[in-house]
């Protein structure tokens, strides 16, 4: 009786397992910039007899609670039909009230409210895609998390999370996922981590999610996410491949090798400010140089004054030989704005600093609460903010923008000769680029040498297009481009200054466009008092750099928990078990009933 019992048990198990099946699963989510979660879900069900209702169900993780679902229809084979929202134990279930035999082509739009957490660093959102409770097989799954389209400009960093191992790859600012023979019991969950600056939530978290997902990788384990083959000819030098070159050589010949016969001179045309003149010969700035050639410009003008403490017994090497560079607040007078902001970041409601050790004390701080305790962030955006004025003067936003326009032009030149001279067939672009990388990572040489190669000689050509070439053609940019070549010219012999105000004007010039050191090699032909105070101030310049650097981490790690700030590269990967809040036990999925 016992054994009949048993039999029939596993007869009706059977019969709910092998009731229907899952052909294809699709599932879209969109973020929305409020922080919700617009999601699309196209279900493929083969159905061996009618059922009263089917149900998605959703995980406690992805809805808080009944109120932040919003579903605004149900499609059954492209006709709507009546559907519900209601709770099955912790769980929460999208029902549709009517099924039919045979092809059950299910299509779900709801909206999941304020999802997405804004972390310190990124925002973060976890979602599962398909549940581990659906007593089906899954022939074909797919997904695609799209996200803010402005988050495609910064980095952006994702985890899948699944037993079965399939591909994804980030396209744009989406997220696309596929996995074939899904069985019953698994669950697809995804973590993804993008600008936070492109959505608007209310859900702080303070922290890092960056190194959430590090700690989630290490802990679960992580494996690179492969992508998909592509047939790609490699035909280094072709017709289109020297056209483009030529044009991009065409381009660098206008200006590039004039001088307009100015000779090389050691003295500054003019009064410009040191941001002005970095942006006129450069296309942009330095903005750790800027920081040191602001601090030698408050020396040069006596609103600050230093004391160098020279090592004992130290070798003289020719710059002084030193152990601390303390700098004294004299007076804030007649100081420009960048200026003054400059003084109240180093020395703040003090008048003596040692700059040495303050570096050394930030350099210690290793914790995000005790960085936020110093009151650095506040006056490194005040200081930012002052040369970010000086940046967006007419003449220098004019200059900025060439220089960026021809980055772009580079750009665009790269990516044509890119795909003209690496592809002989029209492919898609998305295969054109996962082909390729998918030969290189496999071992094929020849394309391992076209990436190679081919940077070699885009590179430099760029360089030269966007840094070499003479950002505005007037005569300003001509006097002060024979000042930078008297600078790095060994001729400097032959224009000695004779006082001590003039060499430090020159200094703080040579710093902006971070030419210090070229200076620093030709000071033989000054008298000893003169190369006493260009050596300090040029010793300072070296502490400076390091204390604006120290200050900026600082900042960064007050503000984001890390002191580079946002990781700068994008990164994916694939991890097994319950990382990500994801596990069988606290799962979602569907059925009919």
């Amino acid at each position: 009786m016992q054994k009949f019992r048993f039999l029939v048990i596993l007869l009706v198990l059977c019969s709910i397992l092998f009731a229907f099946s899952i052909e294809s699963y699709y599932s879209q989510v969109t973020v929305l910039p409020n922080g919700d979660l617009a999601i699309y879900e196209k279900m493929n069900f083969t159905l061996e007899k009618v059922y009263n209702e089917g149900y998605r169900s959703i995980r406690p993780a992805d809805y808080d609670n009944l109120s932040n679902i919003r579903v605004s229809s149900a499609l059954l084979n492209g006709r709507a039909v009546p559907f519900s929202v209601g709770k099955n134990g912790r769980n929460a279930e999208i029902v549709w009230t009517r099924t039919v035999k045979g092809t059950n082509l299910v299509e779900l739009n709801y909206t999941l409210k304020n999802r997405v957490e804004l972390y310190s660093d990124f925002a973060r959102v976890c979602y599962e895609h398909l549940g581990s409770n659906w007593p089906s097989d899954v022939n074909s799954f797919d997904s695609k998390m799209i996200l803010p389209a402005s988050a495609a400009r910064n980095p952006i960093h994702f985890q899948i999370y699944s037993d079965i191992k399939g591909d994804a790859h980030l396209v744009g600012s989406s997220i696309v996922t596929h996995i074939d023979d899904v069985y019953s019991g698994t669950y697809v969950g995804g973590c993804y981590l993008f600008d936070r600056s492109s959505v608007n939530s209310s859900r702080l978290v303070n922290g890092s999610a960056y190194d959430l997902l590090q700690s989630d990788r290490d802990s679960y384990g992580s494996t690179s996410i492969p992508v998909s083959t592509a047939l790609i000819s490699y035909s280094l030098f072709c017709p289109s491949f020297l056209f483009l070159l030529f044009l991009l050589l065409l381009s660098l010949v206008p200006g590039h090798f004039r001088s307009k016969g100015l000779t090389e001179s050691i003295l500054p045309p003019d009064d410009s400010e040191p941001v002005d003149v970095a942006v006129l010969l450069r296309g942009d700035v330095n903005r750790q140089h800027i920081a040191s050639a602001t601090i030698l410009e408050l020396i040069n003008k006596g609103s600050i004054e230093i004391l160098e403490l020279e090592k004992k017994d130290a070798p003289k090497t020719g710059a002084i030989s030193r152990e601390e560079t303390i700098l004294f607040l004299k007076n804030k007078k007649d100081l420009a704005p960048h200026q003054l902001a400059m003084v109240d970041l180093i020395f703040g409601d003090a008048t003596q600093v040692n700059l040495d050790k303050l570096v050394a004390d930030y350099d210690k701080i290793k914790v995000q609460s005790d960085a936020q305790d110093l009151d650095l962030e506040d006056r490194m955006r005040k200081y930012k903010a002052s040369i970010s004025v000086l940046l967006d003067k007419k003449e220098n936003r004019k200059i900025i923008n060439d220089r960026n326009g021809r980055i772009v032009i580079c750009f665009v030149s790269a990516f044509l000769l890119f795909f003209m001279t690496g592809m002989s067939e029209a492919l898609d672009l998305t295969d054109a680029f996962s082909g390729l990388f998918f030969a290189i990572f496999s071992g094929n040489l020849v394309a391992m040498s076209y990436l190679l190669i081919l940077p070699l000689i885009i590179v430099p050509l760029c360089y030269l297009f966007v840094n070499k070439r003479p950002t505005v053609d007037s005569e300003a940019y001509w006097q002060w481009d024979a000042f930078e070549r008297g600078l790095k010219s060994s001729r400097i012999k032959e224009y000695p200054p004779s006082a001590t105000v003039i060499w430090g004007k020159i200094l703080v010039y040579a710093t902006a466009l971070g030419l210090a050191k070229a200076v620093n090699t030709h000071l033989s032909e000054v008298d000893a008092l003169t190369r006493s105070k260009l050596e300090k101030m040029q010793s300072v310049s070296i502490s400076s750099s390091h204390f604006y650097a120290s200050t900026l981490a600082l900042t960064n790690l007050a503000a984001y928990g890390s002191r580079s700030g946002p990781s700068s590269r994008s990164s994916g990967g694939w991890s097994s078990g319950g990382g990500g809040g994801f596990s069988s036990s606290s799962s979602g999925g569907g059925g009919f009933r």
